[in-house]
């Protein structure tokens, strides 16, 4: 039984490596070439199957032409379950050159001709998929779609157990598309790219810092009262998770309870701040100069060739007001996790860009 079903964007990808990205008209030769399956849900779950060892189910469609039975077969041979419809005959594609002298990627993306519907997620889905399911991930894409499937899955629970065994509904959004704001008010975690929360800000006349534009998304309650986290991610500098007091998170609170009394344990890299922070400027800045000085002292910790990141508790402090006064407001935690830095691919990982 599936641990983890996503829904969402599987696609084939071409990687190519350049030493600069070309100017117009360029004849560029390549320095490396690879193509292997990708898309947000795809990389999720391969990671998490191949990787991890976490029984994982993709529900969806993917269209019936030879890249799709190459799909298939990549899921399976990660030990991916997989649910479809066969619709259409052309699968997504992205075409991803990456700019080694600048460190960036270019994604140039055709997408299936078939759209995910409601139809294609509910056929192929069984109530025997909700018995041990305890996390659905979708990447965003769908809204319309995906938004009816998780009221299908409510229903799918409530009928196997009086209770409702819970699941958690996991929602990662990089564009508004239509549905998309109905879509990340179900979230219990909720990931939002910088864009995204820009947009947003931009659309609302809001102020341009990220974590403030967090608070703002939580308060304005356009992510639902369940969401337990928000996460943005912030590339090279890591990424930033704000969580409501009130939550009662566990991982805050298991942070902030042992990591003064904990050594050589998976605390060991984790720091509380006392001091407050009210922007990401000045949660970078506190972060720099800690990180500054330990490397004047000694060498992070190494796990199978890779740096354990440094996790930053914060209290959050909010110079900005929901603009409604009859709102409560909540206290918060930020939440700042350094950029896992790798320094060798890890083979188990196969769909990792």
């Amino acid at each position: 039984m599936p641990k983890v079903i996503g829904v969402g964007t599987i696609c084939m990808d071409t990687l190519v490596v350049v030493d600069h990205y070309p100017q117009p008209d360029e004849k560029l030769r390549t320095k490396s070439h690879k193509v292997m399956p990708g898309g947000n849900t795809g990389n999720v779950l391969s990671n998490l199957s191949h990787g991890l060892q976490v029984p994982c189910l993709y529900v969806g469609n993917i269209a019936n032409d030879t890249v799709g039975e190459q799909l298939i077969q990549s899921f399976q041979q990660d030990g991916v379950a997989v649910g479809v419809s066969r619709e259409g005959t052309r699968s997504g594609s992205s075409y991803i050159i990456i700019d080694a002298q600048q460190n960036t990627r270019t994604i140039l993306h055709t997408p299936p001709d078939h759209d995910v519907t409601e139809k294609d997620l509910i056929a192929n889905i069984t109530p025997q998929n909700m018995e041990s399911s305890c996390v659905v991930f979708s990447d965003g894409r769908y809204p319309l779609a995906v938004v009816p499937f998780f009221a299908h899955l409510d229903k799918l629970v409530q009928s196997r157990n009086s209770q409702g065994l819970p699941f958690v509904k996991v929602v990662e959004a990089e564009n508004c598309r239509d549905g998309t704001l109905d879509l990340i008010h179900l979230a219990d975690i909720l990931l939002l790219s910088p864009a995204f929360l820009t947009a947003y800000g931009k659309v609302h006349q809001l102020p341009t810092d990220l974590i403030t534009l967090q608070f703002l998304m939580l308060q304005r309650q356009c992510a639902g009262p369940q969401c337990n986290y928000l996460v943005t991610t912030l590339g090279t500098d890591g990424c930033i998770v704000l969580v409501p007091k009130s939550k009662n998170s566990t991982l805050v609170s298991e942070l902030v309870a042992n990591s003064k009394s904990c050594s050589s344990s998976r605390f060991d890299q984790c720091k509380i701040v006392e001091k407050s922070v009210s922007s990401l400027n000045e949660l970078l800045t506190i972060v720099k100069e800690f990180s500054e000085q330990q490397q004047q002292q000694e060498v992070g910790d190494m796990v199978d060739g890779m740096a354990i990141p440094k996790v930053f508790v914060f209290p959050y402090q909010s110079q900005a007001r929901s603009g409604d006064p009859t709102m409560k407001e909540d206290e918060y935690w930020v939440v700042y996790c350094e950029c896992w830095k790798v320094s060798q691919v890890m083979p188990s990982v196969t769909w990792h860009i």
